[in-house]
Order: C-alpha cells, then sequence, then structure tokens
C-alpha cells in the first residue's frame, strides 16, 4: 500500500470508529467521565481515572454528541447553581455594611452588588448599527442633497516656466 492509500483507509477507519460509538451513545464508564468533567476534574485525568484511553477520550472529544452533553450539564449546573450564589452575593453585600466592616469586605460588598446589578433576569436590548463616531465628525443627516463643489484645474491656473529664467539659477519656487 502507498502512503496514500494507508492514510485513506486509516481515516475510513476512523470514521467507522466515531459512527459507532455516536450510535450506541454513553456506556457506563463514558457517563461517569462525563461526570468527573462537569465536576471540574481536567479531561485526560478523568478518562485515566475511568478507564478511558487518551486516544479515545481526545477522539470522543471532537464528537458534536459529547460536546453537546458537556454543555447541557454545565447548563443544567449553572442553572441550579444561580439561587445560590445570589445568596451568597446577598450575604456578601450584607457583611460589608455593618459598621465594623474592614475596607477588603466593602470591596467584596461593591464586587456583590455589581454582581447583583448584572445578574438582572429582565431581558434587555441593545441596537448596534457599525457606525462609530470620533470627536470632530460631523454627520449631516438631512435631506438635502449635497451642493456641487467647484472643481480647480491646478495645470491651468499656473504659468509655465521660462526656459530663460531656469538657465543660471536654481528654481526655488513661488516664494
Amino acid at each position: 500500500m502507498t502512503p496514500t492509500q494507508t492514510r485513506r483507509a486509516t481515516t475510513a477507519a476512523r470514521r467507522k470508529i466515531r459512527r459507532q460509538i455516536a450510535e450506541r451513545g454513553f456506556d457506563a464508564r463514558e457517563e461517569a467521565w462525563l461526570d468527573a468533567i462537569t465536576d471540574g476534574v481536567p479531561v485526560l485525568e478523568a478518562a485515566k481515572a475511568t478507564g478511558i484511553a487518551q486516544k479515545l477520550a481526545r477522539v470522543r472529544m471532537m464528537m458534536p454528541d459529547f460536546q453537546g452533553e458537556v454543555s447541557r450539564r454545565m447548563v443544567s449546573i449553572r442553572t441550579a447553581a444561580g439561587p445560590r450564589n445570589i445568596a451568597l452575593a446577598l450575604k456578601l453585600r450584607e457583611d460589608g455594611f455593618k459598621p465594623d466592616a474592614s475596607a477588603a469586605d466593602k470591596k467584596v460588598a461593591l464586587e456583590a452588588c455589581k454582581y447583583l446589578d448584572i445578574a438582572d433576569p429582565r431581558p434587555s436590548a441593545r441596537l448596534s448599527i457599525g457606525v462609530s463616531i470620533g470627536p470632530g465628525l460631523v454627520i449631516d443627516l438631512s435631506d438635502d442633497p449635497e451642493p456641487e463643489r467647484p472643481v480647480l484645474d491646478l495645470q491651468a491656473s499656473r504659468p509655465a516656466p521660462a526656459m530663460s529664467a531656469l538657465t543660471n539659477r536654481v528654481d526655488l519656487g513661488d516664494d
């Protein structure tokens, strides 16, 4: 086999394995691996701990079904943690309002207030039209047509230099 044929055969075999893995779903080891990943264990460390080969782990990480499952689990974790995060931010904010609060406590309280302001569940709308306006730039939005600007012909307004004037001296321009 030529190197090209070998590479094609290897690629086809990999595609077949990926298709088979995607069709069968997640087995018990992969579920444990997913749980470890979503608990914050590094991917290859979690694979080793659950008995999954690192090469298979790398292949599996690239598959859309695996990436989608990790994303789905992370969204559910964030959703479940949201009320606890807000409760903690409220407690930190209240601790900063105590009379004996240190400067560090007040700084933490200020950050908690910023977090609570950002964590507003109401939707917001923002319009961006992609035009940046800087100082000194004037934009005329009126419906008046642009006035015609006179065109200056610079060649016709400057007389040609006389040949005799350039023979014994250097032309220094129109000073």
